[in-house]
C-alpha cells in the first residue's frame, strides 16, 4: 500500500531489550544497595550484642568472687552456730551477710535487635539462635537471684531486723542465735546461693563460648 511506512521491527526489539536489561540493573544495583545496608545494621547489632556480653562477662565474674565469699561468710556462720560458741563473731558474720545483691546483666542490645525487627535480617541461623539462647540463659540465671532474694527478704532479713541490735550492733543472747527460724533461714540461703553460685559459672561458661565463637567471625565481616 502506498505511503505506508515499514516499521523497523528489529530496532525496536533492540530498544525493548534495552529497556528491559536497564531496569534489571537498576533492580540489580538496587537490591545490591540494600543488601549492604541491611549488612552494616546487622553487624552493628552483632557488634553491640559482643560488646554487651563482654560487659555481661564482668559482670559474671565480679558477683562470682563476691558469692564465693558470701558463702565462705555463711558456711562459717553455721558452723559457729551448730558449734553454739563465739557469738561476738556470730553476731558480726550474721550483719555481714546482709551485703546481698544478684547479678546485673545488660540487654539493651539484645532488646533493639528484637524491638526493632532486625532480628530477621540476621541470615546466620547459628549466630542467630546463639544470641537468642544466651539471652534467655540469663534470664534463667536471674530467675536464680530471684529465689535467693525471695529467701533473704522473707526470712532472713526480717528475723534479723526484728531480733538483733541493728542501732548499736550488740551481740544479743545466745538464744537468739540459736533459734531454729534463724538457722532454717541460714540454712536456705546457703542452699539456694550454692545452686546461685554454680548458675553464674555456667553461664560465664556459655558467654565465654559466645565471644569465641562469634568473635573473630565478626571482626572478619567488618
Amino acid at each position: 500500500m502506498r505511503g505506508t511506512k515499514k516499521i523497523d521491527w528489529l530496532n525496536h526489539g533492540l530498544e525493548f531489550v534495552m529497556v528491559v536489561v536497564g531496569i534489571l540493573i537498576a533492580f540489580q544495583l538496587n537490591t545490591c544497595s540494600e543488601e549492604k545496608k541491611n549488612d552494616v545494621i546487622v553487624n552493628q547489632h552483632i557488634s553491640n550484642v559482643l560488646s554487651e556480653s563482654a560487659f555481661n562477662l564482668k559482670m559474671i565474674d565480679d558477683i562470682i568472687v563476691q558469692t564465693e565469699d558470701s558463702q565462705k561468710n555463711l558456711s562459717k556462720l553455721l558452723q559457729l552456730i551448730a558449734q553454739e560458741k563465739s557469738w561476738d563473731t556470730i553476731n558480726n558474720l550474721t550483719l555481714r551477710q546482709l551485703n546481698y545483691s544478684g547479678v546485673y546483666l545488660k540487654d539493651n542490645a539484645y532488646n533493639s535487635l528484637i524491638q526493632s525487627g532486625d532480628i530477621r535480617l540476621v541470615n546466620d541461623f547459628e549466630l542467630k539462635n546463639d544470641i537468642i539462647n544466651l539471652y534467655e540463659y540469663y534470664k534463667w540465671t536471674q530467675s536464680f537471684d530471684l529465689i535467693n532474694g525471695e529467701v533473704f527478704a522473707g526470712y532472713f532479713l526480717p528475723y534479723v531486723m526484728n531480733e538483733f541490735d541493728m542501732f548499736q550492733l550488740q551481740t544479743q543472747d545466745a538464744s537468739i542465735y540459736t533459734d531454729q527460724r534463724f538457722k532454717n533461714a541460714l540454712g536456705s540461703m546457703s542452699y539456694q546461693m550454692n545452686a546461685r553460685l554454680a548458675k553464674y559459672k555456667e553461664t560465664k561458661t556459655i558467654i565465654e563460648t559466645f565471644l569465641r565463637a562469634h568473635q573473630k567471625q565478626t571482626d572478619d565481616n567488618l
